[in-house]
């Protein structure tokens, strides 16, 4: 478990099998800038990355080389693409996906995309991804890379993964 200190909140953690340790929970912490916009566990970018709201409309320097605490407790950081990627490379999708919830539905055929968790990592579809006849549940996190003034890069799982482009204004966790 993780204790942040900031409002007490236990957070669960695991050792994926490249040996990193990752948490295995949103952040779920009304961060010192709480206002009516913020949404449990759901951030802007800006928000995510401990800038100010001015970054989702606009190019900020940002050095994608350095570990970026952003949001996260003391001593933690926003993953980047690259820690991402080694996560699933290291442990594979499957093992990271929780056993349930991870369905996709086109044309009346509902397929089952679940994992397996087996390394404990809990991967969860947070919202739906609907296109022409079909949806797939989905989960999208943040990571340290913009794109342009109003894109940065998440990390995406569906019944795949990649780093789709977002707008910097969506709440993800």
């Amino acid at each position: 478990k993780l204790m942040d200190s900031r409002d007490r909140k236990s957070y669960n953690i695991a050792t994926m099998p490249d040996g990193k340790i990752w948490m295995t929970e949103d952040l779920a912490t009304r961060p010192g800038w709480y206002d009516d916009t913020y949404i449990d566990s759901f951030y802007t970018w800006s928000q995510a990355m401990a800038l100010p709201s001015a970054c989702d409309d606009s190019v900020c320097t940002v050095d994608t080389t350095a570990k970026i605490q952003g949001v996260c407790p003391k001593d933690w950081h926003l993953p980047s693409n690259k820690e991402w990627q080694t996560l699933v490379d290291s442990a594979g999708i499957t093992h990271l996906k929780s056993a349930t919830a991870w369905i996709s539905s086109s044309y009346g055929i509902v397929t089952d995309w679940n994992g397996d968790d087996l390394c404990g990592f809990n991967l969860l579809p947070r919202s739906s991804d609907c296109a022409g006849s079909g949806c797939t549940m989905a989960g999208k996190w943040w990571t340290i890379h913009q794109e342009a003034a109003s894109q940065a890069r998440a990390f995406r799982v569906t019944d795949d993964e990649d780093f789709p482009v977002r707008g910097k204004w969506n709440n993800l966790p």
